[in-house]
């Protein structure tokens, strides 16, 4: 089935993130931890999810040849030139 409005990964992981964050906190906030603390964990988790998706991004093999030749590009214009004598 097309969809002709493509939900991004991060729209999809807010949908996800925003109603687990209300449970935990209706769970836990008044008889286990208070709210700085919870927003304190929050804040730490959040910070962690996103190093570790972009570093899951960053990782991830290119996607065209384009961007291959690019990157090869980029990468040989720095090196230092060669003395073949």
């Amino acid at each position: 089935m097309r969809t002709y409005l493509p939900t991004m990964p991060t729209q999809r992981l807010l949908g996800l993130a925003i109603p687990l964050t209300a449970v935990a906190w209706l769970v836990t906030v008044p008889g286990v931890v208070t709210t700085s603390s919870f927003l304190a964990v929050v804040g730490l988790v959040s910070g962690l999810l996103w190093v570790a998706r972009a570093t899951y991004e960053n990782g991830q093999a290119p996607a065209s040849l384009p961007q291959v030749l690019h990157d090869e590009a980029q990468a040989t214009s720095f090196a230092p030139p060669r003395d073949d004598r």
